[in-house]
């Protein structure tokens, strides 16, 4: 059997979207006990994405450090395999697992100057992720199947009489 490059592509795509699900559904279950975040901070930005209990938690925040990259994984106690996220103090929406959120923290430096970091996090839970992921999984699946292709089938005419 030839392989075609439909098929190769066919196969890439059909590929990346299970991929796309399986690691959504292993964050969703690693996130039931661990606690993990990867965050870059540089030139006055903080940029962070985390998961626990249930949900992906992406951050901006200003910040007057210059890190760059590092990580950090925990085990806590409370982690929830589904997300139980309440309105706390900055919340802008908080309803099904998601949650938008803003807020000022006042720190201090080694010189005991105040300074002000202002954040935004945007909550995501991995059920709202699995979801759309299996949809997308589902479209490819079907836009890509390979089309029947109709029997040849040759009309004869048929001589019509006077």
């Amino acid at each position: 059997m030839r392989y075609s490059v439909r098929m190769f592509s066919r196969r890439y795509i059909r590929g990346f979207c299970v991929a796309l699900l399986l690691l959504c559904l292993g964050g969703w279950v690693w996130s039931a006990w661990g606690f993990a975040t990867i965050a870059y901070a540089h030139a006055g930005y903080f940029i962070q994405c985390t998961t626990v209990s249930g949900t992906v938690e992406i951050g901006i925040a200003r910040e007057h450090s210059n890190r760059g990259w590092f990580g950090q994984v925990a085990f806590p106690n409370n982690a929830t395999f589904w997300p139980h996220l309440q309105p706390v103090r900055g919340t802008l929406f908080c309803h099904g697992g998601f949650r938008v959120y803003h807020d000022t923290t006042p720190w201090w430096d080694s010189t005991r100057t105040r300074h002000t970091m202002e954040f935004w996090t945007l909550h995501v839970p991995y059920w709202f992720l699995v979801l759309v992921s299996s949809g997308l999984l589902i479209l490819a699946w079907r836009q890509t199947r390979p089309k029947p292709a109709a029997f040849p089938v040759e009309i004869r005419s048929i001589p019509v009489a006077n």
